[in-house]
């Protein structure tokens, strides 16, 4: 896909920036995303940015871009890591930290959050190492919530096996499936904690964001911050529709707190670190008032008792935020912002008294295409629909023809595959939601519209 390709160019890009400047590579690559390099944004920055580069900051940090960052601080007792990656990356984690330090043993790992493609730490080896090499075990230290995160991934992995196969549009031959089995920690916290090993002091401090288990781990003495998703190159993933609540006035709270310690450098959770304190400073500040703009907007809605519909299409965010690098809604999208927000504080009637008790997509489906044609012609009517359909989406009403199409397939749902009025809508449907694709800017809106688009043409 073109989505592909330009993580490709991504990394390619990556990888000339990491060759230039061999003594700096992360720094290199860091600086070019600040200025806001076009190269570097032209598909998921969050996939592109994974390109393996790894560097040392200040004698005590070790920066590795991975699909998920892993960093790793230095003391005499041993490393202490800061997230370990996913499973796809675990043996270039471990092939990097032996370059870099062949005999330190692996004192601790300190989750971020709970999500699978930071915290895999049963995949890097590390603990099969600690045996074999006679030291300690690795301590996990996270967050309270975590373990109940890993018991519901446990409880509904099969669903979670299906979201991500949809949202990153993963090919079924891969066989892919979510984890069931996962390394809980040995030391959870509640509000805070300190954890000092070898004289070095770090602190752990509870925010909610992206999860409602993220961790932020402050280096005083360095003053150094690493903050997870919390920060990942684009705007706030606190929206996405496929799952569980997110927090995005927490979120913005927590920025604030990060702000006034006034870090040097904010290590990310995806792509490279935020270096100086004036830049630093400023992204958070970008982050804080991108977030409050639309929690304004989306409770000033619900509590004026707006629908829901209403006050996501009546969002407007402005351009100055869009030109900001880190602000791209290319991974989540800020109308999901909204919905999260109603979710939270409206429950889940969407203010349309249609879809309180819905009937089926089919039934309403063959009523319109009853309507559009005379009587009995039903496959008729349902092909005027879909025709339709097509030329809103042409002409750039994309909304208006994903609801038309949904109801076009549903009015010939009963009539065999193999029919010809069937295969037309179907091609016609395909068609359609690929436009819907191509339009957006969100990875997750992207990936669900491409998935309806496949998935109708595999009925053919």
């Amino acid at each position: 896909s073109e989505e592909k390709k330009a993580n490709g160019r991504t990394r390619q890009i990556m990888r000339q920036l990491e060759a230039q400047s061999p003594e700096a590579p992360v720094e290199a690559i860091a600086q070019a995303a600040w200025d806001g390099h076009p190269g570097l944004f032209g598909g998921d920055s969050v996939l592109a940015f994974s390109s393996g580069a790894s560097q040392m900051f200040d004698d005590s940090v070790l920066c590795l871009l991975t699909f998920a960052n892993v960093h790793a601080i230095k003391t005499p007792a041993g490393l202490v890591f800061v997230d370990c990656g996913a499973v796809l990356t675990a043996r270039l984690v471990f092939q990097k930290i032996r370059q870099w330090f062949p005999d330190l043993p692996v004192h601790s790992c300190i989750y971020t959050h709970g999500h699978t493609d930071h915290c895999r730490f049963e995949e890097t080896g590390f603990d099969a190492e600690a045996k074999k090499r006679g030291f300690p075990r690795p301590i996990v230290i996270a967050h309270e919530n975590l373990p109940k995160r890993f018991d519901r991934y446990i409880k509904t992995q099969g669903y979670n096996t299906a979201i991500n196969t949809r949202q990153f549009q993963i090919p079924k031959a891969a066989k892919y499936k979510f984890p069931s089995q996962y390394r809980y920690p040995d030391v959870t916290y509640q509000d805070s904690h300190v954890l000092s090993v070898g004289g070095v002091h770090l602190e752990l401090h509870h925010g909610k964001g992206e999860t409602d288990d993220s961790t932020i781990v402050w280096y005083p003495e360095k003053r150094h911050v690493f903050v997870g998703d919390l920060f990942i190159w684009n705007a706030p993933n606190c929206g996405n529709p496929q799952k569980v609540q997110r927090y995005p006035e927490e979120w913005s709270e927590i920025m604030a707190k990060i702000r006034g310690w006034k870090p040097r450098i904010m290590f990310t959770g995806h792509g490279p670190p935020i270096i100086g304190e004036d830049r630093v400073n400023k992204a958070c500040t970008d982050v804080i008032n991108y977030i409050d703009h639309i929690v304004s907007h989306a409770m000033r809605g619900i509590n004026e008792g707006l629908p829901r519909g209403h006050i996501m299409r009546t969002l407007k965010i402005d351009p100055a935020f869009r030109n900001i690098p880190y602000l791209r809604p290319a991974y989540d999208d800020p109308r999901f912002v909204v919905a999260s927000l109603w979710r939270r504080y409206a429950g889940w009637y969407s203010g349309d008294p249609a879809q309180l008790l819905p009937a089926s997509t089919a039934s309403v489906g063959k009523e319109l295409a009853l309507a559009c044609a005379p009587p009995g012609a039903i496959e008729k009517g349902a092909l005027l629909l879909a025709n339709r359909a097509l030329k809103l989406a042409k002409s750039g009403k994309h909304a208006e023809a994903r609801q038309l199409a949904e109801y076009s397939r549903g009015a010939v749902n009963e009539l065999p595959p193999e029919s010809v009025t069937r295969e037309q809508i179907e091609k016609l449907y395909s068609e359609i939601f690929s436009l819907s694709a191509a339009a957006e800017t969100s990875l997750m809106a992207r990936s669900i519209f491409r998935a309806a688009s496949s998935s109708r043409l595999s009925l053919l």
